[in-house]
């Protein structure tokens, strides 16, 4: 099964993308506790807050834990970094799934949501 992410950053402080935004994916290996891999390279968020492709994981396991990790320093917050952990179960009825996962950012506080 093929899944591709994908994700924006939006600030809502402003109302405006966050452009230049470092962020990975990362994939949990099964059975090692905390051992996570580089799905991908690292990219940054284009002028519109996105990434310019989506990264693309074929699933070799009936579920799969994915991490984003947003590089969050450089812009006016007080995390430096939000890391969106989130789960992919493969469906024998979708042989392709897309997961849009966007990054909400404010002063003190984000929030995060699937989208499509």
């Amino acid at each position: 099964m093929l899944v591709t992410i994908s994700t924006h950053v939006l600030n809502t402080a402003t109302g405006l993308p966050e452009a230049g935004v470092p962020l990975s994916l990362q994939k949990l290996n099964v059975g090692h506790a905390g051992d996570w891999h580089a799905v991908g390279g690292a990219t940054l968020t284009n002028g519109d807050g996105r990434i310019d492709s989506p990264y693309k994981v074929a699933l070799d396991q009936e579920s799969t834990t994915f991490k984003l990790r947003f590089e969050t320093k450089g812009v006016s917050v007080f995390y430096p970094y939000v890391e969106i952990v989130f789960i992919v179960k493969a469906l024998d009825s979708k042989p392709q799934q897309h997961f849009h996962i966007p990054l909400l950012l404010s002063p003190f506080g984000y929030s995060t949501y699937r989208g499509s």
